[in-house]
Protein backbone atom coordinates (compact mmCIF):
# COMPACT_ATOMS: atom_id res chain seq x y z
CA UNK A 1 0.00 0.00 0.00
CA UNK A 2 1.32 3.20 -0.85
CA UNK A 3 0.55 7.42 -0.01
CA UNK A 4 2.11 10.64 -0.99
CA UNK A 5 4.93 12.26 0.62
CA UNK A 6 2.62 14.82 2.96
CA UNK A 7 -0.21 13.02 2.91
CA UNK A 8 -1.79 10.84 5.63
CA UNK A 9 0.85 8.01 5.67
CA UNK A 10 3.27 9.94 4.91
CA UNK A 11 5.33 8.77 8.48
CA UNK A 12 5.70 4.96 7.22
CA UNK A 13 8.90 3.69 7.08
CA UNK A 14 10.67 3.12 3.54
CA UNK A 15 10.06 -0.11 1.47
CA UNK A 16 12.55 -2.50 1.19
CA UNK A 17 12.94 -2.79 -2.39
CA UNK A 18 11.75 0.36 -3.53
CA UNK A 19 11.94 1.34 -7.35
CA UNK A 20 14.21 4.35 -8.67
CA UNK A 21 11.80 5.89 -10.13
CA UNK A 22 8.74 6.09 -7.75
CA UNK A 23 9.43 8.86 -4.97
CA UNK A 24 6.26 7.68 -2.67
CA UNK A 25 6.39 6.62 0.22
CA UNK A 26 5.55 3.01 0.82
CA UNK A 27 3.52 1.51 4.09
CA UNK A 28 4.85 -1.88 5.72
CA UNK A 29 2.26 -4.04 7.67
CA UNK A 30 3.26 -6.18 10.38
CA UNK A 31 0.79 -9.15 12.47
CA UNK A 32 1.52 -8.66 16.05
CA UNK A 33 2.12 -12.93 15.99
CA UNK A 34 2.35 -14.59 19.57
CA UNK A 35 3.61 -18.23 19.70
CA UNK A 36 1.59 -20.30 22.69
CA UNK A 37 2.89 -23.09 24.00
CA UNK A 38 0.07 -24.65 25.84
CA UNK A 39 1.24 -27.64 27.95
CA UNK A 40 -0.45 -30.63 30.00
CA UNK A 41 0.83 -33.94 31.48
CA UNK A 42 1.02 -36.74 28.85
CA UNK A 43 -1.55 -38.98 29.99
CA UNK A 44 -4.32 -36.37 28.88
CA UNK A 45 -5.27 -36.67 25.20
CA UNK A 46 -5.99 -33.31 23.29
CA UNK A 47 -9.31 -32.92 22.49
CA UNK A 48 -11.90 -29.87 21.82
CA UNK A 49 -11.77 -29.49 25.58
CA UNK A 50 -8.41 -28.56 25.92
CA UNK A 51 -8.42 -26.57 22.95
CA UNK A 52 -11.05 -24.14 23.78
CA UNK A 53 -10.05 -23.90 27.29
CA UNK A 54 -6.79 -22.57 26.15
CA UNK A 55 -8.84 -20.76 23.31
CA UNK A 56 -10.77 -18.88 26.35
CA UNK A 57 -7.40 -17.71 27.87
CA UNK A 58 -6.05 -16.72 24.69
CA UNK A 59 -9.49 -14.30 24.26
CA UNK A 60 -9.38 -13.44 27.84
CA UNK A 61 -5.80 -12.33 27.35
CA UNK A 62 -6.11 -10.33 24.71
CA UNK A 63 -8.77 -8.11 25.85
CA UNK A 64 -8.34 -7.96 29.62
CA UNK A 65 -4.73 -9.15 29.88
CA UNK A 66 -5.44 -11.93 32.30
CA UNK A 67 -6.20 -15.29 32.13
CA UNK A 68 -8.97 -17.77 33.63
CA UNK A 69 -7.31 -21.21 33.54
CA UNK A 70 -3.68 -22.02 32.92
CA UNK A 71 -0.20 -20.46 34.05
CA UNK A 72 1.03 -18.48 31.63
CA UNK A 73 4.37 -17.07 31.50
CA UNK A 74 5.62 -14.07 29.07
CA UNK A 75 9.29 -12.80 28.99
CA UNK A 76 9.70 -14.07 32.56
CA UNK A 77 7.00 -13.17 34.10
CA UNK A 78 3.98 -15.02 35.24
CA UNK A 79 0.54 -13.87 34.02
CA UNK A 80 -2.38 -12.71 36.58
CA UNK A 81 -5.47 -14.25 37.06
CA UNK A 82 -8.33 -12.92 36.43
CA UNK A 83 -10.39 -13.81 39.27
CA UNK A 84 -7.74 -14.94 41.96
CA UNK A 85 -4.36 -15.61 42.56
CA UNK A 86 -1.60 -18.42 41.88
CA UNK A 87 -1.06 -20.89 44.20
CA UNK A 88 2.21 -22.18 43.09
CA UNK A 89 5.59 -20.75 43.96
CA UNK A 90 7.79 -19.46 41.59
CA UNK A 91 11.64 -20.56 41.27
CA UNK A 92 14.52 -17.65 41.05
CA UNK A 93 14.56 -15.93 37.88
CA UNK A 94 10.91 -15.62 36.91
CA UNK A 95 8.71 -13.27 38.72
CA UNK A 96 4.90 -11.87 38.76
CA UNK A 97 3.85 -9.91 36.00
CA UNK A 98 2.21 -6.46 36.94
CA UNK A 99 -1.32 -5.16 36.00
CA UNK A 100 -0.57 -4.04 32.40
CA UNK A 101 -2.27 -2.57 29.59
CA UNK A 102 -4.50 -5.79 27.50
CA UNK A 103 -2.76 -6.42 24.11
CA UNK A 104 -5.93 -5.68 21.84
CA UNK A 105 -8.78 -4.70 23.87
CA UNK A 106 -10.81 -4.09 20.86
CA UNK A 107 -10.83 -7.41 20.08
CA UNK A 108 -14.80 -8.43 18.78
CA UNK A 109 -14.42 -11.39 16.66
CA UNK A 110 -11.91 -14.52 16.41
CA UNK A 111 -10.84 -16.08 13.07
CA UNK A 112 -9.86 -19.97 13.87
CA UNK A 113 -7.85 -21.61 11.32
CA UNK A 114 -7.29 -25.35 11.69
CA UNK A 115 -7.24 -29.54 10.05
CA UNK A 116 -10.07 -31.53 10.32
CA UNK A 117 -8.90 -33.90 13.20
CA UNK A 118 -12.19 -35.03 14.53
CA UNK A 119 -11.69 -35.54 18.40
CA UNK A 120 -10.43 -31.90 18.54
CA UNK A 121 -12.33 -29.92 15.91
CA UNK A 122 -14.24 -31.31 13.33
CA UNK A 123 -16.30 -32.43 16.38
CA UNK A 124 -20.08 -31.23 17.87
CA UNK A 125 -18.07 -29.94 21.08
CA UNK A 126 -15.96 -27.76 19.15
CA UNK A 127 -18.76 -26.45 16.87
CA UNK A 128 -20.79 -25.69 20.29
CA UNK A 129 -18.14 -23.57 21.37
CA UNK A 130 -18.22 -21.72 18.29
CA UNK A 131 -21.95 -21.18 18.99
CA UNK A 132 -21.93 -20.10 22.32
CA UNK A 133 -19.00 -18.19 21.94
CA UNK A 134 -20.36 -14.60 21.87
CA UNK A 135 -22.40 -15.11 25.02
CA UNK A 136 -19.53 -16.76 26.84
CA UNK A 137 -17.41 -14.31 26.44
CA UNK A 138 -20.21 -11.13 26.99
CA UNK A 139 -20.16 -12.63 30.51
CA UNK A 140 -16.35 -11.54 30.98
CA UNK A 141 -17.17 -7.96 30.78
CA UNK A 142 -18.94 -8.01 33.79
CA UNK A 143 -16.50 -10.13 35.62
CA UNK A 144 -13.97 -7.96 34.60
CA UNK A 145 -16.15 -4.79 35.77
CA UNK A 146 -16.55 -6.40 39.12
CA UNK A 147 -12.52 -6.95 39.48
CA UNK A 148 -12.09 -3.30 38.57
CA UNK A 149 -14.43 -2.58 41.01
CA UNK A 150 -12.86 -4.30 43.76
CA UNK A 151 -9.21 -3.29 42.83
CA UNK A 152 -11.04 0.59 42.71
CA UNK A 153 -12.38 -0.10 46.42
CA UNK A 154 -8.79 -1.29 47.68
CA UNK A 155 -7.04 1.18 46.02
CA UNK A 156 -8.87 4.00 48.18
CA UNK A 157 -8.97 2.06 51.46
CA UNK A 158 -5.28 2.16 50.88
CA UNK A 159 -4.63 5.64 49.84
CA UNK A 160 -7.31 6.53 52.94
CA UNK A 161 -5.23 4.52 54.97
CA UNK A 162 -1.89 6.21 53.87
CA UNK A 163 -3.03 9.32 54.59
CA UNK A 164 -4.03 8.91 57.96
CA UNK A 165 -1.05 7.16 58.61
CA UNK A 166 1.87 9.58 57.01
CA UNK A 167 3.73 12.57 59.25
CA UNK A 168 2.27 16.16 58.22
CA UNK A 169 5.42 16.75 55.94
CA UNK A 170 3.93 13.97 53.66
CA UNK A 171 0.51 15.01 53.60
CA UNK A 172 0.16 16.73 50.69
CA UNK A 173 1.70 13.73 48.07
CA UNK A 174 -0.08 10.95 50.45
CA UNK A 175 -2.94 13.24 49.07
CA UNK A 176 -2.34 13.48 46.19
CA UNK A 177 -2.31 9.22 45.49
CA UNK A 178 -5.67 9.87 47.71
CA UNK A 179 -6.84 12.06 45.07
CA UNK A 180 -5.85 10.24 42.08
CA UNK A 181 -7.55 6.69 43.40
CA UNK A 182 -11.02 8.57 44.03
CA UNK A 183 -10.33 9.64 40.08
CA UNK A 184 -9.87 6.23 39.41
CA UNK A 185 -13.02 5.01 41.17
CA UNK A 186 -15.27 7.26 39.53
CA UNK A 187 -14.29 6.23 35.82
CA UNK A 188 -14.72 2.83 36.76
CA UNK A 189 -18.01 3.28 37.92
CA UNK A 190 -19.17 5.30 35.20
CA UNK A 191 -17.91 2.39 33.10
CA UNK A 192 -19.63 -0.21 35.06
CA UNK A 193 -23.10 1.23 35.06
CA UNK A 194 -22.55 2.01 31.13
CA UNK A 195 -22.30 -2.34 31.11
CA UNK A 196 -25.12 -2.62 33.20
CA UNK A 197 -27.47 0.07 31.57
CA UNK A 198 -26.00 -1.07 27.68
CA UNK A 199 -29.15 -3.44 27.10
CA UNK A 200 -31.59 -2.73 29.54
CA UNK A 201 -30.27 -4.60 32.36
CA UNK A 202 -30.46 -2.42 34.99
CA UNK A 203 -32.88 -4.04 36.73
CA UNK A 204 -31.49 -7.57 36.53
CA UNK A 205 -28.27 -6.72 38.38
CA UNK A 206 -29.01 -6.04 42.03
CA UNK A 207 -26.82 -2.42 43.08
CA UNK A 208 -25.48 -1.97 46.33
CA UNK A 209 -23.69 1.25 46.56
CA UNK A 210 -20.75 2.05 48.11
CA UNK A 211 -20.45 4.79 50.97
CA UNK A 212 -20.77 7.58 48.43
CA UNK A 213 -18.20 10.10 50.46
CA UNK A 214 -15.31 7.81 49.14
CA UNK A 215 -16.11 9.08 45.67
CA UNK A 216 -16.76 12.93 46.13
CA UNK A 217 -18.50 15.10 43.79
CA UNK A 218 -19.42 11.37 41.90
CA UNK A 219 -23.34 11.10 41.48
CA UNK A 220 -23.14 7.60 40.74
CA UNK A 221 -21.49 5.23 43.32
CA UNK A 222 -19.34 1.77 42.11
CA UNK A 223 -21.78 -1.07 41.50
CA UNK A 224 -21.36 -4.27 43.16
CA UNK A 225 -22.62 -6.93 40.57
CA UNK A 226 -24.16 -10.23 41.51
CA UNK A 227 -25.21 -12.44 38.40
CA UNK A 228 -28.88 -13.03 37.93
CA UNK A 229 -30.12 -16.56 36.38
CA UNK A 230 -33.32 -14.48 34.49
CA UNK A 231 -32.39 -12.36 32.16
CA UNK A 232 -29.36 -12.68 29.00
CA UNK A 233 -25.90 -10.42 29.76
CA UNK A 234 -24.56 -7.85 28.22
CA UNK A 235 -23.44 -8.18 24.73
CA UNK A 236 -21.24 -5.79 25.74
CA UNK A 237 -17.48 -6.94 24.89
CA UNK A 238 -18.79 -10.02 23.04
CA UNK A 239 -16.18 -11.73 20.57
CA UNK A 240 -17.76 -13.27 17.86
CA UNK A 241 -16.08 -16.85 16.86
CA UNK A 242 -15.91 -18.21 13.17
CA UNK A 243 -13.58 -21.23 12.16
CA UNK A 244 -12.49 -22.74 9.22
CA UNK A 245 -11.84 -26.14 8.31
CA UNK A 246 -8.89 -26.52 5.94
CA UNK A 247 -7.63 -30.37 5.93
CA UNK A 248 -4.04 -28.78 4.52
CA UNK A 249 -3.27 -27.34 7.59
CA UNK A 250 -2.83 -31.14 9.24
CA UNK A 251 0.81 -30.90 9.54
CA UNK A 252 1.27 -28.15 6.93
CA UNK A 253 0.74 -24.98 8.57
CA UNK A 254 3.63 -21.85 8.50
CA UNK A 255 3.99 -21.81 12.09
CA UNK A 256 4.45 -25.78 12.25
CA UNK A 257 8.44 -24.99 13.17
CA UNK A 258 7.34 -23.78 16.42
CA UNK A 259 6.91 -27.21 17.73
CA UNK A 260 10.58 -27.57 17.41
CA UNK A 261 11.14 -24.55 19.73
CA UNK A 262 10.71 -26.89 23.19
CA UNK A 263 12.57 -29.95 21.82
CA UNK A 264 15.75 -27.58 21.00
CA UNK A 265 15.75 -25.91 23.97
CA UNK A 266 15.92 -29.45 26.05
CA UNK A 267 18.78 -30.45 23.72
CA UNK A 268 20.60 -27.32 24.22
CA UNK A 269 20.02 -27.74 27.83
CA UNK A 270 21.38 -31.59 28.02
CA UNK A 271 24.02 -31.36 25.77
CA UNK A 272 25.13 -27.71 27.99
CA UNK A 273 25.16 -29.91 31.27
CA UNK A 274 21.97 -28.05 33.03
CA UNK A 275 19.66 -30.22 35.14
CA UNK A 276 15.80 -30.44 34.31
CA UNK A 277 13.72 -31.45 36.58
CA UNK A 278 11.31 -33.68 35.91
CA UNK A 279 7.58 -32.96 34.67
CA UNK A 280 5.78 -30.70 32.88
CA UNK A 281 4.85 -27.88 34.63
CA UNK A 282 9.14 -28.05 35.46
CA UNK A 283 9.54 -28.03 31.94
CA UNK A 284 6.83 -25.01 31.44
CA UNK A 285 9.65 -23.09 34.08
CA UNK A 286 12.98 -23.94 32.20
CA UNK A 287 11.64 -22.77 28.79
CA UNK A 288 9.88 -19.62 30.55
CA UNK A 289 13.37 -18.86 32.62
CA UNK A 290 15.59 -20.11 29.85
CA UNK A 291 14.15 -19.55 26.33
CA UNK A 292 11.70 -16.24 27.08
CA UNK A 293 11.86 -15.08 23.61
CA UNK A 294 12.66 -15.49 19.75
CA UNK A 295 16.66 -15.48 19.46
CA UNK A 296 15.63 -13.42 16.38
CA UNK A 297 13.69 -9.95 17.01
CA UNK A 298 10.87 -9.89 15.30
CA UNK A 299 12.29 -6.15 13.72
CA UNK A 300 14.66 -8.45 11.87
CA UNK A 301 12.30 -10.62 10.23
CA UNK A 302 10.62 -10.63 7.05
CA UNK A 303 7.86 -13.53 7.15
CA UNK A 304 4.10 -12.30 7.42
CA UNK A 305 3.82 -15.07 10.09
CA UNK A 306 7.14 -14.00 11.69
CA UNK A 307 6.59 -14.87 16.03
CA UNK A 308 7.08 -11.73 18.31
CA UNK A 309 7.31 -13.28 21.53
CA UNK A 310 6.45 -16.77 23.01
CA UNK A 311 3.49 -17.72 25.71
CA UNK A 312 4.46 -20.70 28.08
CA UNK A 313 1.94 -22.22 29.22
CA UNK A 314 0.72 -24.90 31.86
CA UNK A 315 -2.32 -26.47 32.12
CA UNK A 316 -3.29 -28.87 35.39
CA UNK A 317 -5.74 -31.48 33.03
CA UNK A 318 -8.58 -30.50 36.04
CA UNK A 319 -9.37 -27.92 34.41
CA UNK A 320 -10.29 -29.81 31.43
CA UNK A 321 -14.02 -30.58 32.77
CA UNK A 322 -17.51 -30.62 31.26
CA UNK A 323 -18.32 -27.75 33.14
CA UNK A 324 -16.10 -25.46 31.14
CA UNK A 325 -16.34 -27.06 28.26
CA UNK A 326 -19.30 -29.46 27.70
CA UNK A 327 -20.06 -32.17 25.27
CA UNK A 328 -22.00 -31.71 22.26
CA UNK A 329 -23.56 -33.55 18.95
CA UNK A 330 -22.93 -32.78 15.75
CA UNK A 331 -25.07 -32.14 12.91
CA UNK A 332 -26.37 -34.39 9.67
CA UNK A 333 -23.65 -33.08 6.94
CA UNK A 334 -21.12 -31.55 9.60
CA UNK A 335 -18.45 -33.28 7.43
CA UNK A 336 -19.19 -31.43 4.21
CA UNK A 337 -19.46 -28.39 5.72
CA UNK A 338 -16.03 -26.08 6.41
CA UNK A 339 -16.88 -22.98 7.91
CA UNK A 340 -18.98 -22.06 10.95
CA UNK A 341 -19.85 -19.36 12.86
CA UNK A 342 -21.63 -18.12 15.81
CA UNK A 343 -23.83 -15.09 15.67
CA UNK A 344 -26.60 -16.21 17.87
CA UNK A 345 -27.01 -13.37 20.96
CA UNK A 346 -29.80 -15.61 23.06
CA UNK A 347 -27.52 -17.19 25.74
CA UNK A 348 -29.74 -19.53 26.92
CA UNK A 349 -30.37 -20.95 23.62
CA UNK A 350 -26.74 -20.47 22.72
CA UNK A 351 -25.99 -22.91 25.39
CA UNK A 352 -28.68 -25.25 24.60
CA UNK A 353 -28.81 -25.57 21.12
CA UNK A 354 -25.74 -24.07 19.75
CA UNK A 355 -27.27 -22.35 16.62
CA UNK A 356 -24.86 -21.67 14.02
CA UNK A 357 -24.50 -20.78 10.44
CA UNK A 358 -22.28 -23.22 7.92
CA UNK A 359 -21.11 -23.02 4.59
CA UNK A 360 -19.51 -25.49 2.45
CA UNK A 361 -16.18 -22.98 2.15
CA UNK A 362 -14.50 -19.84 3.02
CA UNK A 363 -15.63 -16.89 0.78
CA UNK A 364 -14.17 -13.35 0.67
CA UNK A 365 -16.83 -11.95 -0.99
CA UNK A 366 -17.34 -8.06 1.06
CA UNK A 367 -20.92 -9.50 2.81
CA UNK A 368 -19.24 -12.70 4.24
CA UNK A 369 -16.03 -11.26 5.53
CA UNK A 370 -18.35 -8.83 7.49
CA UNK A 371 -20.33 -12.50 8.24
CA UNK A 372 -24.05 -11.38 6.91
CA UNK A 373 -23.81 -15.05 4.64
CA UNK A 374 -27.51 -14.66 3.56
CA UNK A 375 -26.05 -11.42 1.34
CA UNK A 376 -23.10 -13.81 -0.23
CA UNK A 377 -22.05 -12.84 -4.08
CA UNK A 378 -20.64 -16.25 -4.93
CA UNK A 379 -23.01 -18.68 -3.98
CA UNK A 380 -22.32 -20.48 -6.62
CA UNK A 381 -18.76 -21.07 -5.66
CA UNK A 382 -18.98 -21.78 -1.87
CA UNK A 383 -22.62 -22.43 -1.31
CA UNK A 384 -25.53 -21.00 0.42
CA UNK A 385 -24.92 -20.86 4.01
CA UNK A 386 -27.64 -22.79 5.69
CA UNK A 387 -28.67 -22.83 9.56
CA UNK A 388 -27.40 -25.70 11.92
CA UNK A 389 -27.45 -26.43 15.64
CA UNK A 390 -24.90 -28.76 17.60
CA UNK A 391 -26.66 -29.10 20.67
CA UNK A 392 -25.84 -30.04 24.19
CA UNK A 393 -25.20 -33.49 24.27
CA UNK A 394 -28.74 -35.62 26.20
CA UNK A 395 -27.22 -37.23 29.52
CA UNK A 396 -25.93 -41.05 29.71
CA UNK A 397 -26.99 -43.53 32.17
CA UNK A 398 -24.03 -43.97 34.62
CA UNK A 399 -22.22 -47.04 33.99
CA UNK A 400 -21.95 -47.86 37.56
CA UNK A 401 -25.78 -49.26 37.34
CA UNK A 402 -26.56 -48.38 40.43
CA UNK A 403 -27.89 -44.89 39.43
Amino acid sequence: MTAEPGGERALSTSSRYPVASDTRDTVEFRQNVIGIFAFHKSGFKPNARSYNVVMEDLCHFLKYGTVLHGEWFIDGQRVPLASSTHRQPLPPGLSERPAMAPVFPEITRMEARHDGCPNQFDYGTNYHQTAEWRSKTAAWALGHAKARCAEAEAAISEAQAALQAVPSAAKSAAAGVLARAQAMGRKVAAETEDIVQSDGLAGAWPVEPIARTQYPGHRRAVLRLTTSPNRNPSMTGAITRAHTKLIAYHGKAGYDSLGYVPKMAVCEAIASGALLNPGTRELVLYLAQHRPSPSVAKADKTGWEAVGSYVYAFYDTAKFTRFAVPDATSFKGCQQNHRFIGLCDDRRRAELDGPLRVAKGFCACDPCLRLETDDCLLPQLVGKAMRAKAPLAKARPCACRRC
